[in-house]
C-alpha cells in the first residue's frame, strides 16, 4: 500500500535534524527558503507600492532624485528575489517527485525506514566521490581532518586578506572609558591601534557600522570614507583639529606624566566638554549662569574626542609648570581623601537610627507585606520541603 505524500519532515524521515543525503530533509529545508523568500518579496513590494506617493510629494528635487534612486535599488532587489523564488521552486519540483516516488513503493509504517535507507545510500555515493578526489576516507567533518584544512587554505584564491593599515581609524570612543583607557596604556597598547594580533587601526565590525550609516552606496568624490569624515558631515561641531603629532599624543601618557592619573584627566575632561555644550545650549535661550561657563582658571576645552582631550592636557602643561609634578599629584590625593571621607562616613550609617531620626526609604508607603504573603515561611524554605518530598 503507497503512502501518501506530504511536506512535513515528521511525517515521512522523522529525522530530529538535516539528513545528509535524505530527501524529506531536503524538500522541508528548500521549503523553508521558499518561505522566508516568499515573505521578503511581499515586504519589498509594499515598499515599492509606497515609494511613487512619496517621490511625487518630494519637498526639494535633491530629494526627490534620492528616492527616485533608492526605487530603482528597490526594484533591481525585487527582480533579484523573484529569480531566486523561481529557481527554489524549481529545484522544490524536482526534489517532490524523489518524494512521491519513495511515498509510492512503501508502507505507511515504513516511510521512515525507507528514506534512512535511501539517505544511507546517497551518502555513500558522496563520500566514494570523496575518495576518488582526495585518495582517503572522507572526516566527520573539516575540523577533523587538519590535511583536509590545509589543503582548503593552500588553495588557489584572490583573496589575500585585508591590510588593516588601510583602515583609518581614531581613539575617539575611548573617551567614553577612562579606567578602560587607562588600563589599555598600562598594558602598553597603542590606542591608534587594533586590539588583535594584527597590527593596524581598530576595525568597526560591519553590524555596528550598518546600524550607524546604512547599507554602502555606490561610491563619490564627496561619500565619506573615514570616522572623522563621517563626524564632519553628520555633526555641526566638526572634529578637533589636533595641535600636537600622533607622538607627541603618545607622550603625554608616560609613566613620569599622565599615566597614572589618567582615569582622572579623562573623566574631568568629559564633565568639562558636557558643561560647555549645556552652556552654549543655556545661552541660546538667555539662561545661563555666567558663574558656572568660568573655566575656573582651566584652559577651554574642545570637542569631545582624542585630540581635544591631548591638547586639554598640552595646554595644562603650558600654564602650569609644575602640572605633572605637583597639581595632578595633589589633586588626585584631594580626590582619594573626598573619596574615604564618603566610604567611612556611608560605614558608620546606620538604617535604624536614621529610621529613629525620622528618616523614609519610602517602605512606609506600602504597608506589611505578610497582607499579600501570608506565611510564615519564605518562598525559599517552601521549595525546599516540595524537593524533599519528591526524593
Amino acid at each position: 500500500m503507497p503512502s501518501p505524500y506530504s511536506t512535513q519532515r515528521s511525517e515521512l524521515c522523522c529525522h530530529d535534524s538535516f539528513r545528509v543525503g535524505c530527501f524529506s530533509c531536503k524538500q522541508d529545508d528548500i521549503g523553508e527558503a521558499c518561505a522566508e523568500l516568499e515573505i521578503e518579496i511581499a515586504m519589498t513590494n509594499e515598499y515599492l507600492c509606497a515609494l511613487p506617493p512619496s517621490i511625487s510629494q518630494a519637498p526639494t528635487e535633491e530629494e526627490r532624485q534620492k528616492l527616485e534612486k533608492e526605487e530603482g535599488k528597490v526594484k533591481a532587489r525585487h527582480d533579484s528575489l523573484l529569480d531566486c523564488l523561481s529557481s527554489f521552486r524549481k529545484m522544490m519540483d524536482k526534489v517532490a517527485g524523489d518524494v512521491r516516488d519513495i511515498c509510492a513503493k512503501t508502507e505507511p509504517h515504513m516511510l521512515a525506514g525507507a528514506f534512512e535507507k535511501d539517505a544511507a545510500a546517497r551518502e555513500l555515493e558522496m563520500d566514494d566521490e570523496f575518495r576518488k578526489m582526495f585518495g582517503r576516507d572522507p572526516p566527520k567533518s573539516i575540523a577533523a581532518d587538519p590535511e583536509l584544512e590545509r589543503e582548503i587554505e593552500s588553495s588557489a584564491s584572490t583573496f589575500k586578506g585585508l591590510d588593516l593599515t588601510n583602515i583609518p581609524a581614531t581613539p575617539d570612543v575611548l573617551l567614553g572609558s577612562p579606567a578602560g583607557l587607562e588600563l589599555m596604556l598600562r598594558a602598553g597598547k597603542n590606542p591608534m591601534l587594533a586590539m588583535g594580533p594584527n597590527p593596524g587601526p581598530a576595525v568597526m565590525s560591519y553590524g555596528r557600522a550598518l546600524a550607524m550609516f546604512g547599507p554602502p552606496e555606490s561610491h563619490t568624490e564627496s561619500t565619506p570614507k573615514t570616522e572623522r569624515e563621517y563626524r564632519e558631515r553628520d555633526t555641526l561641531n566638526p572634529p578637533t583639529v589636533a595641535i600636537l603629532s600622533e607622538e607627541e599624543q603618545l607622550a603625554l601618557f608616560t609613566e613620569d606624566k599622565c599615566l597614572n592619573y589618567t582615569e582622572m584627566l579623562v573623566s574631568e575632561y568629559s564633565r568639562r566638554v558636557k558643561a560647555k555644550k549645556n552652556v552654549i545650549k543655556a545661552e541660546i535661550t538667555d539662561s545661563y549662569d555666567k558663574e558656572e561657563s568660568s573655566t575656573g582658571g582651566w584652559p577651554d576645552v574642545e570637542g569631545h574626542d582624542w585630540a581635544g582631550l591631548t591638547n586639554w592636557i598640552h595646554r595644562c602643561m603650558e600654564r602650569d609648570d609644575k602640572f605633572f609634578e605637583v597639581t595632578l599629584p595633589s589633586w588626585k590625593k584631594q580626590r582619594e581623601d573626598q573619596s574615604a571621607t564618603m566610604i567611612e562616613r556611608l560605614s558608620k550609617w546606620n538604617l535604624s537610627d536614621a529610621v529613629a531620626a525620622g528618616f523614609d526609604d519610602g517602605s512606609s508607603r506600602y504597608g506589611n507585606p505578610r497582607k499579600y504573603w501570608p506565611y510564615s515561611k519564605s518562598l525559599g524554605e517552601m521549595e525546599a520541603e516540595k524537593a524533599l518530598k519528591h526524593e
